[in-house]
């Protein structure tokens, strides 16, 4: 089973989407990070929770399969919060990612070039990525035998999320699973051999 594109938005009251905004027009990107703000608090929970379910409980890029529990997985921003804080709390800007993929990912752009900063990117052609409001995950990204995510041969944007987020790490500890002995130590050598590619 794979990641589903999210198709239903949380039903989030537009009174505290208006405070929410507001105290991020205020804060700025910082503002994420409040943990006095009650409205916040519930906002994350509610987007976690309805993410989580929407996307079949798989990561929006890996598509691995997280676990109930909300340590385990972020609410990720598609565009990032400190170069957009006005799409903060833009609902088809969020999506549910595994931290491996999230920390990958980090503040990498995902905007094809000459994309205007102006008002929210509303569809798939505006990404270089695969968008977990936008792309169907298999269209662009598979499991091989291995259990390892690929690019599919002709998919552009698959190349790309696989490059943003950085998945030889999941792919090294995958193929680990397939060693005898030490899979620690071909791990490390796996991911080494990676390193040396600049992949």
């Amino acid at each position: 089973m794979n990641r589903s594109r999210i198709s239903t938005l949380p039903q989030v009251p537009q009174e505290d989407l208006d405070h929410l905004r507001g105290k991020a027009n205020e804060s700025g990107a910082a503002y994420w990070s409040d943990k006095e703000d009650i409205r916040l608090g519930q906002f994350k929970k509610l987007l976690k929770d309805s993410y989580y379910y929407e996307q079949t409980r798989r990561c929006c890029y890996c598509s691995v399969e997280l676990q109930p529990n909300n340590k385990t997985k972020d609410l990720e921003h598609v565009i990032d919060k400190s170069d957009r804080p006005d799409l903060m709390f833009e609902l088809k800007n969020l999506a549910v990612s595994c931290t491996t993929c999230n920390g990958g990912k980090k503040k990498k752009k995902v905007l094809i070039e000459g994309c205007a900063e102006v008002g929210f990117p509303d569809g798939a052609d505006f990404y270089t990525h695969v968008h977990p409001h936008f792309d169907e995950w298999s269209d662009h990204l598979f499991f091989d035998e291995y259990s390892r995510v690929l690019s599919r041969e002709n998919s552009t944007k698959g190349k790309s999320t696989y490059s943003i987020c950085n998945f030889n790490r999941l792919n090294a500890m995958r193929l680990c699973d397939f060693f005898d002995g030490d899979r620690a130590c071909a791990e490390r050598l796996i991911r080494s051999y990676f390193e040396v590619l600049g992949v």
